[in-house]
């Protein structure tokens, strides 16, 4: 049995320009009773079309929980070790912290945060991804009723911004990372390895 699918139905294409454009949905997840019977609040969701002609798919087994705006936890970007700017967060809070280590710890978390969501490097590239994927899936999702020449140009334009974006992560260390966490032949600055 097909087991449908949210997001952008249409979930191929041959990326050809205009009127000779064809976008279909040659993709499907299937299952038999069994896999039903199993997982009942399964569904599939396409997700939008960026580096292929076909929208990758994600099969959720326990359904699609709502959206929970929860808190999330702290993740150190080793990036931020590279960037000029990181040195002085980290001893601004190392001396006007308390003398605890747990305490270092916590309010460097919170300040690397602030300083990564105030600053264009770092906080924006991963925000800015996800906004440009949610045009990119508004855009197929609408050509299903409609073909527009210029919406597909619009979405040509904000995939190559995608590509641009993952460039631009990949500049600054986020992939090919040594075993230090850095990219490879970086050294870690012996301000960053003493503790009081």
């Amino acid at each position: 049995m097909d087991l449908g699918c949210t997001g952008p139905r249409l979930a191929w294409t041959n990326n050809r320009q205009g009127w000779a454009n064809t976008m279909v949905r040659l993709d499907r997840a299937i299952c038999n009773t069994e896999w039903r019977t199993t997982f009942p609040k399964g569904l599939v969701q396409n997700l939008p079309r960026t580096y292929s002609d076909h929208s990758p798919m994600m099969i959720f087994t326990q359904g699609k929980s709502p959206f929970n705006p929860s808190p999330k936890s702290f993740k150190f970007i080793a990036a931020w070790i590279l960037h000029e700017d990181f040195l002085s967060v980290m001893e601004s809070n190392w001396e006007h912290s308390p003398p605890s280590l747990v305490d270092k710890l916590e309010n460097l978390a919170l300040n690397a945060s602030v300083w990564n969501i105030n600053k264009e490097t770092f906080g924006n590239i991963f925000r800015n991804k996800r906004w440009l994927l949610g045009r990119i899936e508004g855009i197929q999702k609408s050509q299903i009723h409609n073909y527009s020449h210029n919406l597909y140009l619009l979405e040509m334009n904000l995939l190559n911004n995608v590509i641009k974006s993952s460039t631009k992560r990949n500049y600054y260390g986020f992939r090919n990372l040594g075993p230090t966490g850095l990219p490879r032949g970086t050294e870690i600055p012996s301000s960053f390895i003493s503790l009081p």
